[in-house]
């Protein structure tokens, strides 16, 4: 694969984080993928894996979860549970949204034309 056109493809996918929220910091995008990789990890797993401070990576699934704070959406890509094994942690799994926007993600990687028909426009959507 030549460098440009795998520039592109990060570009391409950049831009759908930002479709979410243009001000969406890389390290919510880094979460985002890491749970997409590891489904069922739990918080704990997470801070380990990325280095981040528990605070900060609670947060991050917050906002990548369904409500953020009081009054304020999150995107809604995640969801938490409560884990079988420790009552206490919580488990993070992609959500129906979550799952759609890995398809594309891993549709973009695979060479698959992206229109932003697809993004904005699909039932049950990301931007829906």
């Amino acid at each position: 694969m030549s460098q440009f056109l795998s520039v592109n493809k990060a570009l391409t996918i950049i831009r759908m984080f930002k479709q979410l929220d243009p001000f969406l910091p890389v390290q919510i995008a880094e979460v985002f993928l890491e749970i997409a990789q590891n489904e069922g990890v739990t918080i704990a797993d997470l801070q380990q894996r990325l280095g981040i401070a528990k605070p900060t990576i609670s947060r991050h699934v917050q906002y990548l979860s369904r409500f953020y704070k009081p009054g304020q959406a999150g995107l809604n890509l995640v969801e938490t549970r409560e884990s079988p094994a420790d009552r206490r942690a919580k488990e993070v799994h992609l959500s129906r949204s979550g799952k759609l926007l890995l398809n594309m993600i891993t549709g973009v990687i695979d060479g698959e034309e992206l229109t932003n028909k697809k993004i904005h426009d699909e039932p049950g959507g990301l931007l829906s």
